[in-house]
């Protein structure tokens, strides 16, 4: 008998164990738990949120700090969740006594910071923020201009209603938003700018009070319907020519200098324009872009790889902006976009 119950047993308990691993899928077979869309981000996805979710977090703080601004008090409030907040309503130098701030704090005037000072909390700044050198922000929403001391570290966010200039060497993890502009210094490291004109300078705080100074470049709109040209290999365009049309190609796409296209490009490896070449449309690669000098670009730019921006490039218009996006950017001194820089890993201003 027990020959006979031996090898059964043995067939069960390996059958047993082959089905084992097998078994949370035929329950999900039978049960279809799994079976409704995913989960979907509730947000738009506007860079301005964490600023917009900070001021209504913020919200039952405005009558101390229209007091304070009034006595020029400090004063310490408890918000909602029972976190505590300093409402500071005194203006012009600020200096903690320890340089490591623990908490939410509210300038209620316009402030000008230490060196070498360390928020881990929000800031808010109801004024003109002057931060000095080698400060680190968590996140600020400043309702004026905000000017960021050299070496500045921006851990996560900062949006200003007026416009941000950043220092030489600072860092700008995160998102960064401004409702006129934004102004980066060389050194600048960054992820994602939004601005309606984005400029890049040797040093923008010597920028102050003309931050969209300069001429803006106009676009001949070419009027009417453009074909499309499809290339299998490389393409070049030769100096002072012009094409009308859009390409794609499979290979790369070399523009040369003063080079007009009145349509967009495509490149299957690499875009390289020469030095004041203009494209009316978008640049796409899933290689890499390189901007010459002095180049007018009036759609976005758009790589799998790297993007390479020189000295006087103008992206996008006032009135036209634009999106710049690259796992990498480097962007030289002198250069502007209307619209957003967003480098997905880093971006750089360099000299």
């Amino acid at each position: 008998m027990n020959e006979v119950l031996a090898p059964a047993a043995l067939a069960a308990l390996t059958g047993s164990m082959v089905a084992l691993p097998l078994t949370p899928a035929v329950l999900e077979i039978l049960r279809r738990k799994d079976a409704g869309p995913l989960p979907a981000r509730k947000d738009d996805g506007n860079i301005r949120n964490f600023a917009r979710s900070m001021r209504r977090y913020i919200a039952p703080l405005r009558e101390p700090l229209a007091v304070c601004a009034q006595s020029g008090a400090i004063q310490e409030s408890c918000l909602g969740d029972g976190s505590y907040a300093l409402v500071v309503g005194q203006g012009g130098d600020y200096g903690a006594s320890d340089e490591k701030i623990q908490t939410l704090i509210l300038f209620a005037q316009s402030v000008s910071l230490s060196h070498r000072m360390i928020f881990l909390k929000d800031l808010y700044a109801a004024g003109d923020l002057y931060g000095g050198r080698q400060i680190i922000f968590r996140a600020v929403l400043a309702e004026k201009d905000v000017f960021l001391g050299e070496e500045t570290l921006v851990a996560r966010w900062l949006h200003s209603e007026g416009s941000v200039f950043a220092g030489r060497g600072s860092t700008l993890y995160g998102r960064l938003s401004a409702e006129t502009a934004a102004a980066l210094s060389t050194g600048c490291k960054f992820e994602r700018v939004c601005a309606p004109v984005i400029v890049t300078a040797a040093n923008a705080l010597q920028r102050r009070g003309h931050q969209a100074d300069g001429t803006v470049r106009e676009f001949h709109i070419q009027q009417g319907r453009l074909g499309r040209s499809r290339i299998r290999g490389d393409i070049h365009f030769h100096p002072g020519e012009m094409f009308l049309g859009n390409i794609i190609a499979t290979g790369a796409v070399r523009i040369d200098e003063k080079t007009r296209i009145l349509g967009s490009a495509k490149a299957g490896t690499h875009i390289q324009l020469g030095t004041g070449a203009e494209v009316e449309g978008s640049l796409v690669s899933s290689g890499r872009i390189d901007v010459g000098p002095e180049c007018l670009i009036r759609g976005p730019v758009l790589a799998d790889k790297e993007i390479v921006i020189a000295s006087g490039v103008q992206i996008g218009s006032p009135d036209s902006p634009a999106t710049v996006s690259a796992p990498r950017i480097r962007i030289s001194s002198g250069s502007r976009v209307y619209g957003t820089l967003w480098a997905r890993l880093e971006g750089r201003v360099e000299e």
